[in-house]
């Protein structure tokens, strides 16, 4: 499976102070990392030897600068290792839940969406419409009260 990858600025919103890195996803998103490179963590901490006492080891959302899309939005990032690759220069991993392209959100509560569009591939291959119901044993009698309560 091929890779995604979306080079650029990492940062928290509260404190702007931006890392370099990149994001590399599956296509299908099943997996989702974030790099930082450099010789502190995303909070601004000086990194140490001791590479597990500098991390705060869940973030609900970093944002990113990159050079396409320009701005991602990094939900649920969970410390995944911290490597030491060269002198004061380190690789923090974080596990990222879901990424957001083309836009910044500073805190979950701004996450107010005024549409959204989804894509479910082969739904019709499981479900067909109403004629599914009768395929699905002891849906039956239900089908019949969900259709009423949806025609009114």
């Amino acid at each position: 499976m091929s890779k995604i990858e979306y080079r650029g600025e990492f940062y928290l919103p509260a404190t702007q102070s931006k890392h370099s890195g990149r994001v590399i996803s599956n296509q299908d998103e099943s997996e989702i990392i974030l790099e930082l490179f450099g010789d502190e963590s995303i909070e601004g901490k000086k990194l140490t030897k001791d590479l597990s006492q500098d991390i705060e080891y869940y973030h609900p959302i970093i944002l990113g600068n990159a050079f396409y899309p320009k701005n991602l939005t990094l939900l649920e990032c969970r410390w995944k290792g911290t490597k030491d690759i060269g002198k004061n220069l380190y690789q923090i991993s974080y596990q990222v839940q879901t990424i957001l392209r083309h836009a910044l959100f500073n805190s979950k509560d701004s996450l107010l969406l005024n549409s959204i569009r989804v894509c479910i591939p082969h739904v019709v291959s499981w479900y067909d419409g109403w004629e599914s119901h009768t395929k699905i044993k002891g849906i039956n009698e239900h089908s019949e009260s969900i259709q009423k309560a949806l025609s009114h």
